[in-house]
C-alpha cells in the first residue's frame, strides 16, 4: 500500500515540499504521496486522529512548537531544539523530530556558530538556531520585535539553564548596533511575495562577516542581495530545505541518500526557483 506523507501549516502558499519529496522518492525507487495540509487553528486542534493515518508528516509555520503538546513522544533532536518539524507515525504513536537542525548545520561552513552570532527571529526555526549556536559555543544575540522581547527572554533563560556556559542576550531589532561574525535570519521577512522586505537595515548587514537566510523563495532575498553587494558571503535556505526533507525520509522510511544526490537536488531546486 502506498504510504501517505504531508506538510501541515498555515498558510502554506507556494510550498515546494511536494516537489522535493517526490524527487526523493524517485531517488530511492519507491513511491509515496505527499500532500499539503493547510490547517487553520481550529482544524489543527482537531487533526491528530487524521494525522495518525499518515506514515509521517512535516510541520511548518505556525505550528512547530504548538505541535509538541499533541505528540506521544519527542526525539532528542526535538527536545534539544524546543521545536518539531517532522513527525514519524508508527502504530498510531506520533514521535516528533527536528530535521531542520540537520539541514541548517549542513548548510553552514565550519566555525560559523562559534563566534559572535546575531539571530533575527525566535520562532520554531529560530529556537533551533539559537540552541545550536549555544551548543557550538557561540556568543548569541537574539533580535526580535520590541513587543516580543519579554517572550524571547524566557527562551534565553531556558538556554542558560540547559547550557551552563551559554552566552545569550535579547535585544529589539532596532537596537542592533554591534559587530558580529554571523547573521542568521529565522524570520519570513523577505519571503515571496514580499520580496522587497528585509529583516534588518543595511547598517546591520555591513557589520557582519557571514549571512545565512532560512528563506529559499526567492533564492536571493533582499537580505542576501544586500550582502552580495557589500561583498559579504551569503547563504540561502535551499540546501537546508532539501537536507531537512532528506533526513525526514531517512526517519520515515529507513533510506539513505548520497551526498552527490542531495547537492544535485539542491541545484535543481535553485534553478526551479530562479526560473
Amino acid at each position: 500500500m502506498e504510504q501517505k506523507y504531508g506538510l501541515i501549516g498555515h498558510p502554506l502558499g507556494h510550498s515546494l515540499s511536494p516537489w522535493i519529496h517526490e524527487r526523493l522518492f524517485a531517488l530511492t525507487g519507491t513511491t509515496g504521496t505527499y500532500r499539503l495540509l493547510d490547517l487553520d487553528e481550529t482544524a489543527f486542534a482537531a487533526a491528530k486522529d487524521t494525522l495518525s493515518e499518515y506514515s509521517g508528516y512535516n510541520i511548518t509555520i505556525p505550528y512547530k512548537t504548538k505541535i509538541i503538546e499533541t505528540l506521544d513522544q519527542l526525539d532528542d533532536s526535538a527536545r534539544d531544539c524546543g521545536a518539531v518539524n517532522c513527525v514519524h507515525v508508527q502504530s498510531g504513536r506520533q514521535t516528533g523530530y527536528n530535521t531542520d537542525r540537520d539541514g541548517f548545520l549542513n548548510s553552514l561552513p565550519d566555525g560559523a556558530l562559534s563566534g559572535r552570532v546575531l539571530l533575527v527571529g525566535c520562532g520554531g526555526a529560530g529556537r533551533m538556531m539559537a540552541a545550536e549556536t549555544v551548543r557550538h559555543g557561540g556568543d548569541l544575540t537574539i533580535a526580535v520585535r520590541r513587543e516580543s522581547v519579554s517572550k524571547t527572554l524566557a527562551v534565553a533563560d531556558e538556554l542558560k539553564e540547559k547550557y551552563a556556559d551559554a552566552s545569550v542576550r535579547v535585544v529589539a531589532i532596532d537596537d542592533c548596533a554591534d559587530d558580529y561574525d554571523t547573521l542568521l535570519n529565522a524570520t519570513p521577512i523577505g519571503m515571496y511575495p514580499n520580496v522587497d522586505a528585509c529583516p534588518v537595515t543595511e547598517n546591520v548587514i555591513r557589520r557582519v562577516k557571514l549571512v545565512f537566510d532560512v528563506i529559499y523563495n526567492p533564492v536571493r532575498t533582499k537580505l542576501l542581495l544586500t550582502a552580495d553587494r557589500l561583498g559579504i558571503p551569503a547563504i540561502d535556505g535551499a540546501e537546508m530545505l532539501v537536507r531537512q526533507a532528506a533526513r525526514a525520509q531517512e526517519i520515515w522510511r529507513g533510506v539513505r541518500f548520497e551526498e552527490a544526490q542531495l547537492c544535485e537536488l539542491t541545484d535543481q531546486l535553485r534553478k526551479k526557483l530562479e526560473g
